[in-house]
């Protein structure tokens, strides 16, 4: 028998194996896709390779502490270069910012963009410095999810912190409280989309996320960010854990209220005495464990308005280069309000929408052709409702990006486009298992989003734990890792070896 099955090789998959497997668990990951890194992957033709997921890291000293767990060092493995400028904004009047990690730099940029804000753009990162220790504390770095009574300790700790942890204003209040320019608003307001939120409903706690981007910088990781992922699953190979490929999980075996093993798609079964699930939390519940009363408070849970954004991703192959394009760009829609409440209320894509390009042959010539761009280009929309046919719309909405790159300064692109390839919130859910299609599973809106995120292990099934962007702490490759190393010290901890 299996000692520990991890059903999905995402990141989280992969972190809780290696800190399972360094305890001397028994551990075998189970991976649905021809390759690990769930989300974060990869995609390559003529010469032009692009992440398709994450395409930027953040608070490496996450990734770092896990090689030194492994007794690795980072830097023996990969080659993080940090990115400057962190991003170039483009803003619907036609001005344009970058901002940097050189805190100088950016107060230089801004005194000649909003003078007025510079000395709150120092006060918000301040704020943002002690809601993120607070959060550390209390909640990041915790073996927490849930509202529960076994849990009552750690309930009432992250109950104390609430307030240093700025929950109980959405950040929008905070962002406009903080700046007087506008378009330093729509700025700090789009870091709710780091875990496919609204500003104007997830808690003023993500203002810890601009703070760590310019606190820490925004690191590329040479050869792409995939790079980690095929990383981990090399070192976890050598810590003796099995990895199957192409191995895909249809059922989740549960006896007398404790787990059992898995059925895969072939008909054979695993037994395992427990199993971690890093595919998305609400998906598992639905499609692969049997009916108990968890799984009906989560399904309660899901209506459309629930759940995080998904997305509507472009991967374009350029036989140009464009000069005015760093390699993290944004380009703001005029009317951040009526774009939220297209994603979020009304369960339309934006017919304006605020585009993210990420140019990562800007600083990697490896991933392009010689005068060639490989352009990540994302816009935000909602998970899969009823009101939006993405089969039928799929080309009309390529269509309406490509007009806002143009307008954006990217007049030619259409004629320069060598390698394509599309993806919309039916493709996450097709070959991700995303539930509905949505990135990050529930949307973190509302002071007790905390609360109401699934948990790091089932409170009905014993031996059933779960890790990923989908449930506690969130999504993000810091996160997700944090999540594979949380979930496997509470596996530790209630399952002794």
């Amino acid at each position: 028998m299996n000692d520990v099955l991890i059903v999905g090789a995402g990141l989280g998959g992969l972190s809780a194996a290696l800190h399972l497997a360094s305890s001397g668990r028994k551990v075998t990951v189970l991976e649905k896709n021809p390759a690990v890194g769930g989300k974060m992957n990869w995609f390559e033709k003529n010469g032009f390779r692009f992440d398709t997921g994450p395409t930027v890291l953040i608070l490496p000293y996450v990734l770092r502490e896990l090689f030194h767990m492994l007794g690795e060092t980072l830097e023996d493995h990969l080659q993080l270069i940090p990115v400057d400028p962190l991003c170039r904004y483009f803003f619907s009047d036609g001005s344009r910012l970058d901002v940097s990690s050189d805190l100088k730099k950016t107060t230089e940029q801004l005194s000649r963009f909003s003078p007025d804000d510079t000395g709150n753009f120092i006060r918000f990162l301040e704020r943002g410095k002690e809601i993120h220790r607070a959060a550390a504390e209390s909640f990041l770095f915790s073996q927490f999810g849930g509202w529960n009574f076994e849990n009552v300790f750690g309930n009432l700790k992250s109950l104390f912190y609430f307030q240093k942890r700025d929950s109980f204003r959405i950040l929008h209040q905070a962002v406009s409280a903080t700046f007087k320019d506008p378009r330093l608003i729509r700025l700090f307001d789009r870091f709710a989309a780091f875990n496919g939120s609204s500003p104007y409903k997830t808690p003023a706690t993500f203002a810890m996320i601009p703070y760590a981007e310019y606190a820490m910088g925004g690191w590329y990781v040479r050869g792409g960010l995939y790079s980690v992922a095929e990383c981990l699953a090399k070192l976890a190979v050598r810590k003796g854990i099995e990895i199957r490929t192409s191995a895909v999980c249809e059922e989740i075996l549960v006896d007398n209220g404790r787990v059992a093993g898995v059925r895969l798609a072939d008909g054979s079964r695993l037994p395992a005495s427990c199993v971690v699930v890093n595919a998305d939390a609400l998906e598992a519940y639905e499609r692969l464990l049997p009916d108990c009363r968890e799984k009906r408070r989560m399904m309660r849970r899901v209506e459309p308005r629930a759940l995080s954004s998904s997305a509507f991703v472009m991967l374009l192959g350029v036989d140009k280069s464009y000069g005015h394009l760093a390699h993290y760009n944004i380009f703001f829609s005029e009317d951040g309000g009526k774009e939220a409440g297209d994603v979020f209320e009304r369960g339309i894509p934006p017919q304006d929408p605020t585009i993210y390009l990420s140019l990562s042959s800007r600083t990697d010539p490896s991933m392009a052709p010689a005068a060639g761009s490989n352009m990540f280009v994302m816009a935000n929309v909602p998970a899969i409702n009823k009101s939006y046919d993405w089969n039928a719309n799929k080309t009309v909405y390529r269509e309406l990006i490509l007009n806002r790159l143009k307008a954006a300064g990217l007049e030619d692109l259409e004629n320069h486009i060598r390698v394509e390839r599309v993806s919309t919130p039916v493709d996450f859910e097709e070959k991700y298992r995303a539930f509905r299609g949505a990135l990050y599973g529930q949307a973190s809106h509302g002071p007790w989003f905390s609360f109401q995120r699934p948990a790091n292990h089932s409170h009905d099934i014993k031996g059933l734990y779960f890790a990923g962007g989908s449930t506690h702490p969130g999504g993000g490759i810091p996160f997700v890792l944090l999540s594979g190393k949380i979930t496997a010290g509470l596996l530790m901890k209630r399952e002794p070896h």
